[in-house]
């Protein structure tokens, strides 16, 4: 048994790196891990990638209400509970450099 063997893990932006690493890690340690990601065909290389039981991939957006409230309607049918809430943002906008003038 790991040591989180028993506990509810939600992990937002699971999709690729840091999220799917931490994922994964926490899926080893016994914890059952639901994430929620934008990227659908992601979330469905995920579940072909994954070897463990208790991970559940939900596609959303969390910044839409709605798609919370059905990850939250998830996890408290499957599991009661919620004790690990890694908030994992991805959101980022490059921008051209602008030359000083």
């Amino acid at each position: 048994m790991g040591r989180l063997a028993g506990k509810t893990a939600v992990i937002t932006g699971g999709s690729t790196r840091i999220g799917l690493a931490s994922a994964k890690r926490f899926a080893a340690e016994g914890a059952s891990v639901y994430f929620l990601g934008r990227r659908q065909a992601t979330a469905r290389r995920r579940r072909q990638g994954n070897r463990r039981g208790g991970v559940k991939d939900i596609q959303g957006d969390i910044s839409k209400p709605e798609d919370l409230n059905r990850l939250f309607a998830a996890v408290s049918a499957d599991t009661g509970s919620l004790d690990i809430l890694f908030a994992n943002p991805g959101l980022g906008i490059l921008a051209p450099q602008h030359p000083a003038h």
